[in-house]
Parts: structure tokens; C-alpha cells; sequence
């Protein structure tokens, strides 16, 4: 569950703020509100996918094969469709998490919901995924899921935006909000991408080549 403060009625909140909607006696729905929420989580979740998966839950999966080996697939999500993963990698066995992925176009072909072994070959042994999957639509009964709980704080201004453009004809509001969005969106991206990586220093992470973490000599670019 998202943490305090972050959870969808808190989002609720903070949209009707942005927007100016009142909380109750509000001609537009709640239930409206969250598809603007629940679609802007999804936009931000594709965003941060490219470049900072850390912002996901990450969890290991037994693939299962249906014809004896020759394709492999990663699963269903919560309404039956076939998981798509992202930011995931294929493993043979659990000790070769997380160093040793299987590399696409060689150890197999990627289908996208599926794998497929090489040269009609069958692979015998179990294989598994390791990564994550595009987060369930957030409503009033389902949380969101980014684990850097501030990173929702952006949710509201990206739907916000989309809300002001299409129900309220606000040029101008949408492009605040959205200007607000962008600026967060480029500092969340360091500080997820520098969890764990930055010497307990944040600096930018296009800092000149050379200019590395504290005690070495890589550039933050490397990252």
C-alpha cells in the first residue's frame, strides 16, 4: 500500500486542489477523477520504466511453457491478459540472478508476451523473470504502487493537466500543471536513479565526464 499521505483519496485531494474542484456536491465524479489519476499513474509509470524501474516492484516469476518447451510466457495480470514485463530480463535458474540474464536475440527471440527458443530447439529446464510489470489502474479501491512514495505527488499534476485541457477548456492551467509536472518529474528521475549509486551526494546526473560519486572515478553519466 502506498504510504500515508500518498494513498488514492489522498490523490483525490490534492487533484481537486489543482484543479479547483470542490470535494463534495462536485457536478464531475469522483469515479471520473480517478480515470484521469489512474490514467496519469499509467503515463508516469511509462515514463519512469525508461529510465528509472526502480520506482516499480520488482518480483521473480516461474515462466510456464505450453508446448513442451518451445515458448515460454511470463504469466497473466489481474484481468487474464498476458503480462508484458518491463525492465525484465530472462533467467535459467535463480542462482544467476541477477548477473546473468539470458541475452534477447541470442538465447531467444523475444514476441513480447512470449519467448521463443532458438533454431526449434526446446528448452528443457525451467526458465524465470525477473523484473516488473505496468502497475495495476489505481482507483478509490486500488492504491497506488510507485515505491518512492513522493513520486505520486506528480500523478495529480500530470491528470490535473489533462483534466484542465479536455473538461475545463484552461489552457493556461493545464500548462502550469504540467510545467509543475515536468520540473518534479526531472528530480525524481536523479533521485531514483541515484538510490543506492551516489555516495550520499545527489548531484546531477549529467555532471561533467569525470566528475564521479565521492572516492571515484566514474562520471555520473555512467549511470
Amino acid at each position: 500500500m502506498a504510504a500515508s499521505g500518498y494513498q488514492s483519496a489522498d490523490l483525490l485531494v490534492t487533484f481537486n486542489n489543482a484543479t479547483g474542484r470542490p470535494a463534495t456536491g462536485d457536478s464531475v465524479t469522483d469515479a471520473t477523477k480517478y480515470i484521469y489519476l489512474a490514467d496519469a499513474q499509467q503515463q508516469l509509470a511509462n515514463d519512469l520504466f525508461a529510465v528509472a524501474p526502480q520506482a516499480f516492484p520488482s518480483t521473480i516469476t516461474t515462466m510456464t511453457s505450453a508446448d513442451g518447451g518451445y515458448t515460454w510466457t511470463f504469466g497473466t495480470d489481474n484481468d487474464g491478459y498476458p503480462l508484458f514485463p518491463l525492465a525484465a530480463a530472462v533467467f535459467q535458474d535463480l542462482a544467476s540472478i541477477p548477473s546473468s540474464p539470458w541475452i534477447p536475440g541470442v538465447d531467444y527471440t523475444d514476441e513480447g508476451t512470449t519467448i521463443r527458443m532458438p533454431n526449434n530447439v526446446p528448452w528443457a529446464g525451467t526458465l524465470y523473470c525477473y523484473g516488473c510489470v505496468m502497475p495495476q489502474r489505481m482507483s478509490a479501491s486500488v492504491q497506488p504502487v510507485l515505491q518512492h512514495p513522493q513520486a505520486l505527488a506528480l500523478v495529480p499534476l500530470l491528470a490535473g493537466s489533462r483534466f484542465a485541457e479536455d473538461n475545463l477548456m484552461n489552457a493556461p492551467l493545464s500548462d502550469r500543471l504540467y510545467a509543475r509536472y515536468k520540473l518534479m518529474y526531472g528530480h525524481l528521475c536523479t533521485t531514483i536513479r541515484k538510490h543506492l549509486r551516489g555516495g550520499r551526494a545527489m548531484a546531477p546526473l549529467v555532471a561533467p565526464m569525470g566528475v564521479g560519486v565521492v572516492g571515484s572515478s566514474v562520471g555520473f553519466t555512467a549511470y
